[in-house]
């Protein structure tokens, strides 16, 4: 049999429980709970302290509520920009999804969650049309301290420097193997555009086959 535990006064979510209210079957208490609403319901001692029930279901009302209204920006280009992040990062489905979800790159939570927070960051920081959210450390997350707002030439400059090398059986970005090769990722890139291999552009030795 379940063990008492005085619960008289403290406060589960929005519920505050009153005072016990008898026992299910299984001889589990319980408490009639007053909601922050002012709703007053029985609730399973189980589910108070396990977190499971929170409010009458006013909570679940305002958040879907909440929700459902929209922000008027639907038709914004940052609108689209935002479900693009979000795809690639999240629906295996999406033809970049081993690029950016697979590699654990993830939205920040307040964007994730909510477009209007991440327009409000693209517009404070100079947002206009013909401008791409990019990061700045490839490896790390979409969030404000590692995104910045550039063209669409600079952006095509990161992705190729963003290519996937493998050497000695590591792979990694270019721009990573740049920085610990110690080569310029300019001159990474030229070397690689010309023909050579991973190798050769590495270690900056360019091995010409002899002709007899």
């Amino acid at each position: 049999m379940p063990r008492f535990r005085d619960l008289t006064g403290q406060k589960f979510g929005r519920f505050t429980a009153i005072e016990t209210a008898g026992k299910t079957k299984n001889g589990q208490y319980k408490w009639s709970c007053e909601c922050d609403c002012g709703e007053t319901v029985v609730v399973q001692g189980g589910n108070l302290t396990s977190g499971a029930s929170r409010s009458c279901g006013c909570l679940q009302r305002e958040l879907t509520s909440k929700r459902s209204k929209t922000h008027g920006l639907r038709h914004h280009p940052l609108y689209m920009v935002h479900h693009m992040i979000k795809a690639r990062c999240y629906n295996k489905r999406n033809k970049d999804y081993k690029h950016y979800g697979a590699r654990g790159i993830e939205m920040c939570p307040e964007w994730k969650e909510d477009f209007q927070t991440f327009y409000d960051w693209a517009m404070a920081n100079g947002y206009e049309e013909g401008l791409t959210v990019d990061r700045v450390n490839n490896d790390g997350p979409y969030e404000p301290s590692n995104c910045q707002l550039i063209g669409q030439a600079a952006q095509k400059r990161n992705t190729r420097r963003s290519r996937m090398l493998t050497y000695k059986g590591k792979t990694q970005c270019m721009a990573a193997w740049a920085r610990e090769a110690g080569v310029h990722p300019e001159n990474l890139l030229y070397r690689l555009s010309n023909g050579w291999s991973v190798e050769e552009a590495l270690t900056g030795v360019r091995h010409r086959t002899c002709r007899r």
